[in-house]
């Protein structure tokens, strides 16, 4: 008996159709109803609608999380949850310095010592309180690293284990499985993990690399590979078309607004928002995968607006506090420093400032949801991999001539774009032709050398 794994509810249904079982015919988990299931059992139904809990900034309070450097209380709070998500991406089984995230401004050893001791802290009192975890962002990776330090295993009743789109495993979750006795199948591309590094497995194991697209054909095969060459760190096997299909590429012009049942792809969250308020001043309905991401999305957006102007809204106050994506700019002008060399922020930003935006367009923004089988689908180009979709749009920001910080940064540009393009199966709509993009920025400097 096989189990399926995806990360996604859409990526196991998309597994499912590949492998002609249809939705919710094979037996198959997300990663995080795996989680659940071996913690609490495989019977746990959990609530439709969770006690929502303390907001962060009660929470701050009670574990006597009183602030770092510039910091307010609950944007040290927002830190220690970044400091737990990449605990729980890690290998280990203990909280260290290298779980924290990168600090423009070195850290002291005092400094260090009372970020972990305000990280453990939040651990231990999530322990106690799990039903919390749905608020911190990475619930999921959150209950996989829990199961794993409590050393579950997998049932015996299944024989095999198949994940695809194995870039996104954590490593907990192969931790978990290797203990079993099961036969463990992954398939994964390493060019569709832009962040960080794919988990491998072990050297022993039978691996087999795979370059022939099904879906795919000669054109997509133009653009691909130039992306998989300029990429500084990961392997080089090329990319190889069906020659019984293909996609046809169009370039579109600017204003261009994208045609009924349409994935614009985003490079940022900032670009999102700029399409999200472009498509709505088109009157051209739009929505996003699902629930979670809306609410996110919409989540960003009125901390977007309340930092901007934040003697009017106070954002840090409100029940929901900041989006995770500010914890570590708590005011507008880190968030200016910050996206600066964004130019969808940079339109963005001139629209709070001429007040053409405020918080109540963003509710104005979700009533214009449309059909759902006939509206464009909104998101960033590094969450689509594994799936597919008919017509696809790479924006402009994606596809940027503003210089990349460093190689490191324009790497991760590559996978977005290698993602977008290879996400379509019949159209493929860019904003110019992709190879001359990819030989504008060869020849073109980068901001910064890496390193210190």
């Amino acid at each position: 008996k096989t189990l399926l794994l995806a990360r996604t509810p859409a990526k196991l249904n998309t597994l499912r159709e590949r492998l002609k079982h249809g939705k919710g015919k094979a037996p198959g988990s997300t990663f995080k109803a795996f989680a659940q299931a071996l913690l609490r059992g495989p019977r746990f139904q959990p609530e439709r609608a969770p006690a929502k809990g303390p907001t962060r900034q009660a929470l701050a309070r009670d574990l006597n999380i009183l602030g770092f450097r510039n910091h307010g209380a609950q944007a040290t709070l927002d830190i220690c949850l970044k400091v737990l998500e990449l605990y729980c991406q890690s290998w280990d089984r203990s909280l260290s310095s290298k779980h924290l995230p990168h600090f423009n401004q070195p850290l002291s050893g005092l400094e260090l010592q009372v970020l972990l001791e305000y990280a453990s802290r939040l651990w231990v009192w999530l322990e106690a309180h799990p039903a919390w975890a749905s608020q911190s962002g990475f619930e999921a990776l959150w209950m996989i690293k829990r199961a794993n330090l409590d050393g579950c295993v997998l049932p015996d009743r299944y024989t095999h284990v198949l994940i695809d789109e194995s870039q996104d495993i954590p490593p907990s979750l192969l931790q978990i499985i290797e203990r079993g006795r099961q036969v463990l199948i992954t398939l994964g591309d390493e060019y569709q993990q832009a962040g960080r590094v794919m988990v491998k497995r072990e050297r022993k194991v039978r691996q087999t690399d795979i370059s022939y697209s099904v879906r795919s054909g000669r054109n997509v095969e133009r653009l691909v590979n130039p992306l998989i060459y300029q990429h500084s760190e990961k392997g080089k096997v090329p990319f190889e078309g069906t020659r019984d299909a293909d996609v046809t590429i169009v370039e579109y012009p600017q204003g261009f607004v994208p045609p009924e049942r349409c994935v614009i792809l985003t490079a940022s969250p900032w670009d999102t928002m700029r399409w999200a308020i472009e498509l709505h001043g088109a009157n051209s309905p739009f929505g996003y995968p699902d629930d979670a991401t809306r609410r996110s999305f919409e989540h960003f957006m009125t901390t977007a607006v309340g930092l901007s102007d934040p003697d009017f809204y106070a954002p840090e106050r409100s029940a929901e506090g900041l989006h995770p994506y500010f914890a570590d700019l708590p005011d507008w002008a880190q968030v200016h420093a910050a996206n600066r060399f964004d130019e969808s922020f940079l339109q963005v930003e001139a629209l709070l400032r001429n007040k053409d935006f405020r918080m109540a367009d963003v509710t104005r923004l979700s009533r214009l949801a449309g059909d759902p089988d006939k509206r464009c689908l909104l998101m960033q180009a590094d969450e689509a991999g594994g799936m597919e979709f008919d017509e696809v749009l790479l924006t402009p920001e994606l596809l940027t001539n503003v210089q990349f910080r460093d190689a490191y940064s324009f790497d991760k540009r590559i996978c977005a774009v290698y993602i977008a393009i290879s996400r379509a199966k019949r159209q493929l709509y860019v904003p110019y032709d992709v190879v001359e993009w990819i030989e504008y920025h060869q020849y073109q400097k980068y901001r910064e050398s890496h390193g210190y």
